[in-house]
């Protein structure tokens, strides 16, 4: 039995979030949230103002959802990348 323990815990593997150099060169490929239009704090979130585009350095498109309806904190101009400290 505990040979059949030793063997799942191989099997399962170890987690590692670190990214590959592989996966760091394609993340330039990825697309992220960048702001489409140039917006005054204040503004709400829309999906006309933020659009997921290439390349890859902003918040990550998972995360519009969760950001339409809320306002901005500050004035942004059109291709800023979307970061955290720009909502509410």
């Amino acid at each position: 039995m505990v040979e059949a323990v030793r063997e799942s815990e191989l099997a399962l593997g170890k987690v590692n979030y670190k990214l590959s150099e592989k996966q760091k060169i394609a993340k330039k490929y990825c697309r992220s949230l960048y702001i489409a239009k140039s917006v005054k704090k204040g503004d709400i979130v829309s999906k006309t103002n933020l659009k997921s585009i290439r390349p890859g350095y902003g918040m990550h498109p998972k995360h519009l959802p969760g950001l339409i309806g809320k306002r901005f904190t500050t004035d942004c101009e059109a291709g800023t990348r979307a970061r955290d400290d720009l909502f509410e």
